[in-house]
C-alpha cells in the first residue's frame, strides 16, 4: 500500500521554534515599553524621549511586517504588535504634550493612562474582527483577482479565454505563459522557447522565474527540486468546464451562471510548475479539498491550500470567494461545471 501524507503538511520544527523565539522577543519588548511609559509619566520629560518613542514605533512597524510572514495565520502575534505600536504612538503624543505644556499635570498623566487602555482595547478588538480574513489569505485572493483581470483583457482582445493548452504545431504551452503579455510581462514572454517543451533545459530558467501573480504567499513548499516555481492557481479544465473549448467564448455568460461557476481554483497540492501545461481537470482529479497526497506537500484533490480550513476560488463572474474545506462534494462539483444545470445553495 502506498504511503499517504496529510495536506497541508505540518509546520517543521524549526518554524515552530522560530515562532516561539519571535513571540518571546515581542513579549520582552512589550514589557519594556509599558514599564518605560509608566516610569516616564512621573519623571521629568526630555526632548530625547520623542526620538526614543519614534524609534520604538519604527521597530513595531518592522515587527508587524515580519509578523505577517512568521505568524500570518493566527493573528495573535499581529494583535500584540499592534498594541505595542499603539503604546509607542500614545507615548509620543503624551511626550509632545508635556513638552508644550506644564509638566506638572497629574490629570494629564491619568488621562494618558486611560487613553492607552482604551486605544489598546480598540486596536485589539479591531484586529480580532479583521482576523476573520487573515492577511495571507487576502493577498492570495488579490493575486487571483490580478490573474482574472488579465484573462478578461485577453477575452476583450480575442473574444474568448485563452485555451488551457496552446498547440500550434509545436510543444504544448500553458495558458499562464500565453497570458504574460496581459500581465505586463510581454518581454518575459519573448524569452520562452516555443519550439521546446516546457521542461526542456532551455526553459528551466524561465520556469524558475518568480511570477508572484501565480503564487500564494502561504505556500511553504513553493518549488520543486530544480527550483521551478509551482502555480497555486489552476484553471478549471475538462469537459463542461469554463475552459472547455465550447464554453471559452461565452465564459461570462455560462449556462449555470457566471457567479456560480469557478474559473480558477487554488490547488497548491497539485504542485504544477507554472509553465507546465497542466491544470485542474474535473474529469481526472478527485473532487476533494485538502486530500492526502503521495508525498509531503502534495494533495490528490482538485482543491488544496495552505490556509488551513478552505481555499480561494475565482468565479467566471469576476467574484472571488473563500470556500470552506467542508464544502459538500456535490456542491463543489456543481460550481466546477459551467453547463451541468445543477442548483447550488446561496450560502455555499
Amino acid at each position: 500500500m502506498l504511503e499517504s501524507f496529510p495536506f497541508p503538511p505540518p509546520n517543521p520544527e524549526i518554524w515552530r521554534n522560530s515562532l516561539a523565539a519571535f513571540q518571546f522577543i515581542l513579549a520582552v519588548l512589550g514589557v519594556a515599553c509599558i514599564a518605560a511609559l509608566i516610569r516616564r509619566l512621573w519623571t521629568p520629560v526630555r526632548k530625547l524621549d520623542l526620538l526614543a518613542w519614534f524609534a520604538i514605533g519604527g521597530v513595531c512597524v518592522a515587527a508587524k511586517t515580519l509578523a505577517h510572514r512568521v505568524d500570518g495565520n493566527t493573528h495573535d502575534t499581529l494583535n500584540f504588535v499592534s498594541f505595542l505600536l499603539t503604546i509607542s504612538a500614545v507615548a509620543f503624543v503624551m511626550t509632545l504634550l508635556r513638552l508644550c505644556s506644564d509638566d506638572d499635570h497629574p490629570r494629564l498623566r491619568v488621562g494618558v493612562v486611560c487613553l492607552i487602555s482604551v486605544a489598546g482595547w480598540s486596536v485589539i478588538h479591531l484586529e480580532a474582527t479583521s482576523s476573520r480574513i487573515p492577511a495571507a489569505r487576502t493577498n492570495c485572493r488579490n493575486m487571483q483577482l490580478n490573474v482574472d483581470y488579465a484573462l478578461r483583457d485577453h477575452a476583450k482582445a480575442f473574444g474568448e479565454l485563452p485555451p488551457a493548452v496552446t498547440q500550434d504545431g509545436g510543444p504544448p504551452r500553458s495558458w499562464r505563459v500565453e497570458l504574460l503579455p496581459f500581465l505586463e510581462s510581454g518581454k518575459l514572454r519573448e524569452r520562452y522557447v516555443d519550439s521546446l517543451s516546457w521542461d526542456a533545459p532551455a526553459n528551466l530558467e524561465f520556469a524558475q522565474r518568480d511570477m508572484q501573480v501565480f503564487f500564494c504567499p502561504n505556500n511553504r513548499n513553493p518549488k520543486d527540486d530544480q527550483g521551478r516555481r509551482f502555480a497555486d492557481y489552476l484553471a478549471v479544465t475538462g469537459t463542461g468546464s469554463v475552459f472547455d473549448d465550447a464554453i471559452r467564448p461565452i465564459f461570462a455568460r455560462v449556462p449555470d451562471g457566471s457567479s456560480n461557476t469557478i474559473l480558477l481554483i487554488e490547488s497548491s497540492g497539485q504542485q504544477v510548475v507554472w509553465t507546465e501545461p497542466r491544470d485542474a481537470d474535473i474529469g481526472v482529479l478527485p473532487i476533494e479539498v485538502n486530500a492526502n497526497g503521495p508525498r509531503p506537500g502534495a494533495s490528490n484533490g482538485i482543491a488544496s491550500s495552505y490556509h488551513g480550513h478552505g481555499f480561494n476560488a475565482m468565479f467566471a463572474g469576476g467574484n472571488a470567494r473563500y470556500l470552506s474545506s467542508q464544502i459538500d462534494r456535490d456542491v463543489l462539483l456543481a460550481l466546477l461545471t459551467a453547463n451541468g444545470g445543477e442548483s447550488v445553495p446561496p450560502d455555499f
